[in-house]
């Protein structure tokens, strides 16, 4: 955003076997869409300045092949997220509309891409997985076409962990929460938001949807057009959308946001019916993010075997038909959640003068 020069890391395969196969990780980190937000942002999150030279890629760029059991001996190249405009950016000037920052997230893969092409071989890749965790799940949607056309000759695949998103339709009720830091998803913000980082989508969605074309920012509505097959880790009721973009606060839930967080959990699992046949899927019920690892959450599948994501993505790459989706009930899968009241019991109501009960 700064101006300086992106960067990514790389580790080349560990098994001659897996010498064509590619994991490329897009990072995560929130967005920006004022000049207030973008300067509140952390240096690591807009800027390489200072950026490390050591650093323990996570999920499915992993290294750890009980984490990562696909994918751990491919070779990983981590995108650190510079960018803050969910790897869509096409800006390359900094203008006094952009605050005097640049945009350019889908470029940054672009040449991350280009560059591994004609220097690692990326051209002859067998496989390639394109994933990312929340700003880069999202970033995955927006970009896995894209890499699809680059790498005509590769079985290309995305893997976006917390990044299935719709617009955001925030609670308005008693003990509302507005935290600020995150930008608005409303139906209504998204035209400025891609006009601001002047926004690859993918070209499929963008054609279908015309002059609606910015909603192809959100999987919601572009999952039907892109022409790749996708494995989709999210829970059920997400952390960061639901108290980030949906105004929940993390205490003091009153029966209406229990009868809120109820219908936002149905509304995901309606969004996620937009996923192909051949897609994937892990799906906790779960109140995290991007908290997904080999200890927590845990899915059973129709054996009863309980699975954590990267077992089951690697069951997925495999060619089997994965889709793990807890049906207990809200908040009632294997794995960690904040600190929160205990959903209350259903009261009957009084009934009225005169009523008679059945």
């Amino acid at each position: 955003m700064d101006g300086t020069p992106a960067g990514f890391y790389f580790d080349p395969a560990t098994n001659e076997s897996d010498s064509s196969k590619w994991v490329l990780w897009l990072e995560g980190g929130g967005e920006c869409t004022t000049a207030e937000e973008c300067s509140g942002k952390p240096l690591g999150l807009r800027s390489t300045t200072n950026a490390s030279t050591d650093i323990d890629p996570y999920h499915f760029a992993s290294a750890d092949p009980a984490e990562s059991p696909g994918t751990f001996s491919w070779n990983r190249v981590f995108l650190k997220y510079c960018s803050q405009d969910l790897w869509s950016g096409t800006r390359q000037q900094a203008s006094n509309e952009t605050f005097g920052l640049y945009f350019s997230g889908h470029i940054i893969v672009q040449e991350v891409v280009s560059y591994l092409k004609a220097t690692a071989n990326l051209s002859f890749a067998s496989h390639v997985v394109v994933g990312g965790d929340s700003a880069g799940g999202i970033g995955t949607w927006l970009n896995v076409g894209w890499v699809h056309a680059a790498l005509p000759n590769a079985k290309v695949v995305g893997a976006p962990i917390a990044g299935f998103y719709a617009f955001s339709f925030p609670y308005e009720g008693p003990n509302a929460s507005k935290i600020l830091g995150l930008s608005d998803f409303s139906e209504e913000a998204w035209p400025k938001h891609v006009q601001l980082w002047q926004s690859h989508v993918d070209e499929h969605c963008a054609r279908a949807l015309g002059d609606r074309a910015w909603a192809c920012m959100l999987s919601n509505y572009s999952r039907p057009y892109i022409q790749v097959p996708v494995f989709v880790s999210e829970a059920q009721t997400d952390l960061v959308q639901i108290t980030k973009h949906d105004d929940i606060p993390d205490s003091g839930w009153n029966t209406d946001i229990w009868a809120y967080l109820h219908a936002w959990a149905g509304n995901m699992t309606q969004g996620l019916e937009a996923l192909l046949p051949g897609d994937g899927l892990f799906n906790p019920a779960c109140f995290i993010h991007t908290e997904f690892s080999k200890d927590f959450p845990l899915v059973n599948n129709s054996n009863g075997q309980a699975l954590h994501y990267g077992q089951a993505f690697a069951l997925w790459l495999d060619g089997h038909d994965v889709r793990l989706v807890d049906d207990c009930g809200l908040f009632c899968g294997a794995c960690p959640t904040p600190k929160r009241p205990l959903e209350p019991e259903p009261v009957e109501p009084e009934p009225e003068f005169g009523q008679s009960i059945v």
